[in-house]
């Protein structure tokens, strides 16, 4: 059986597309079995390469935000833009991680900030930790933990290095 690596990050709404498209084309098994989750941090990718994020350019980020509008429509899912965009994605990031990568938690993640409209803020904050908490049983400590801002990194260096 083939494994396929998913690099992404809560701040881009690709991300997002991606993992609705994905429960549309493989079965569910395959979900959760043969495709590995790996959080990396966007910005990260961004330096990098030393390139600016597409929030960054003023042009882009408008088109950005009726582009990803559009595409939604067009395909069906549920989206809502962020309040807040860009917004910091490290609580999302590391949550995740602390939460195993599941396929399930990269759902529930990228549905919080694109279904619900919701960044990682200090006005959601109470909403991101209920879910991690009650659904992953992951605590507010887990978010800084060692393992996990390890991990982290170690996602972003492996993207690096596999292009």
């Amino acid at each position: 059986s083939r494994v396929i690596k998913f690099y992404f990050d809560p701040i881009s709404p690709y991300a997002y597309f991606a993992k609705e498209a994905m429960k549309r084309t493989f079965p569910k098994d395959v979900l959760k079995n043969n495709i590995v989750y790996k959080p990396v941090l966007f910005a990260g990718l961004l330096n990098h390469h030393k390139q600016l994020g597409p929030a960054e350019i003023e042009l882009k980020r408008i088109f950005t935000y009726e582009y990803t509008s559009w595409v939604a429509h067009k395909h069906g899912y549920p989206f809502k833009f962020p309040v807040n965009h860009p917004f910091n994605p490290l609580p999302l990031l590391r949550g995740c991680i602390a939460a195993k990568s599941t396929s399930e938690a990269v759902d529930d993640i990228l549905q919080f900030v694109w279904k619900d409209g919701k960044p990682a803020t200090k006005e959601f904050e109470k909403d991101l930790l209920h879910l991690f908490e009650t659904k992953y049983n992951v605590k507010p400590e887990d978010f800084s933990s060692a393992d996990v801002k390890n991990e982290l990194r170690s996602n972003g260096e492996e993207a690096v290095k596999e292009g």
